[in-house]
Order: structure tokens, then sequence, then C-alpha cells
């Protein structure tokens, strides 16, 4: 499915068609059996400054789009300023242009320009604009190629720490046996001498027992 959008910018010099106060242009866009209308630009006169963009769908087999100018009347049937009408051809080949378009006069005559800017996308898809006009990222289920999270390495001599409540680790280096406890051998040479606590001689216990 394809689509075109219109963005309306700017009118200069169009015809003023109210005899009191500043006209209220718009405008009307027709891309085949399909129509919109931008929004009134209160008193925009003979220089009307809109900066809308208006989206059709389907206009594969439409060659021309045919934009309106009115003028927003309150009491009356709303006056037509001019029209402006644009081939399709080229921005369907380029894909996008901006121009500048005369307005003609009931009469054929050019009174004025419109300037606009479009859009065409052969076909919908999610490298196209929403319809807020922003673009749209295309989805993905999962990222490609899978990602691995990297896992920390400690540098070498060092051991990696170990979660709170591990039993903790033995103390000392690698490889270094524990001392073993002295046991002197009985009258072997250079035996450490065994003490034997003495006993303090004292005279008479006190205090005096009976």
């Amino acid at each position: 499915m394809s689509t075109l959008d219109v963005r309306i910018d700017y009118a200069d010099g169009i015809k003023d068609t109210q005899a009191l106060g500043k006209q209220d242009p718009y405008c009307v866009v027709q891309v085949g059996p399909s129509s919109s209308r931008c929004r009134t630009c209160t008193d925009g006169g003979t220089k009307p400054v809109w900066n809308e963009t208006l989206r059709f769908n389907n206009a594969d087999f439409d060659n021309e789009a045919i934009i309106t100018i009115k003028n927003e009347n309150v009491m009356q049937t709303d006056d037509v300023i001019g029209t402006a009408r644009v081939s399709l051809q080229r921005v369907k080949q380029v894909g996008s242009e901006s121009l500048q378009v005369p307005v003609m006069s009931a009469s054929g005559k050019q009174k004025g320009f419109l300037q606009i800017s479009m859009t065409y996308y052969a076909q919908a898809s999610a490298s196209a604009p929403s319809s807020d006009g922003h673009r749209g990222n295309p989805a993905y289920s999962s990222p490609y190629p899978p990602q691995q999270q990297q896992q920390y390495s400690p540098y070498p001599g060092q051991q990696q720490q170990q979660p709170p409540g591990y039993p903790p680790a033995a103390t000392g280096y690698a490889g270094m046996q524990q001392p073993q406890a002295y046991t002197p051998t009985p009258g072997a040479p250079g035996a450490y001498p065994l003490h034997q606590q003495q006993q303090a001689s004292y005279g008479a216990p006190y205090p005096p027992q009976q």
C-alpha cells in the first residue's frame, strides 16, 4: 500500500476575497477520490502560513493532486481564493520534492503561489513515518548476534573472591606445611631441658591452721 504525504507550508500573494478585515484561508487537498483539509489560518490574509502535513493512502494510480484554497466565512459560504494543481509523476520517481505551485483564480489568471513539500512511499513498511510524522523503528524479537555476558577474570596470582557464606579459605601460602608441636627426646643431646615447676617453700601457713 502506497502512502503520499503532502505538506502545506505557506502561500504568498494570493487573492483577497474579503471586503472587511483579513481573510481566513485554508486548503483542501484532493488525491484521487480522497480529500482532506488543513487548519484555518486565522487572519492569514494574502500570506497565510500552515505548516501542516496531510496523508493519503493508496495513491498508486493517482497522477495529480488538486489543492483548493478557500476563505472561511461564518455567515455565508466559503469563498474560493484559487486552485493549484500538482503532478505526482516526479515525486513517485524521486521519492520526495519541494516546490512552489502557482495559484490560479477562477478566471484562469495566476495570483500568488503555494509552497508545498511531498513525500511518496511505494510500500508501507517499518521505516515509513507514523501518523504523527515520526519514523518508526523496526521491532526485533532478540538482538543478533546473541550477546554473551562478560565474566570477570582475576589477574594472575589473584584468587577470585567468593560470595558471602562461602567457607573461608585456609590461611598461609599454598604448599606450606603447618609446624608441628616440638616433642624433645629424653636423653638426646641438644634437647631442651625439661623445666619442672619449683614449689616455693614457705614457713607456717597463714592464717595459722588448728
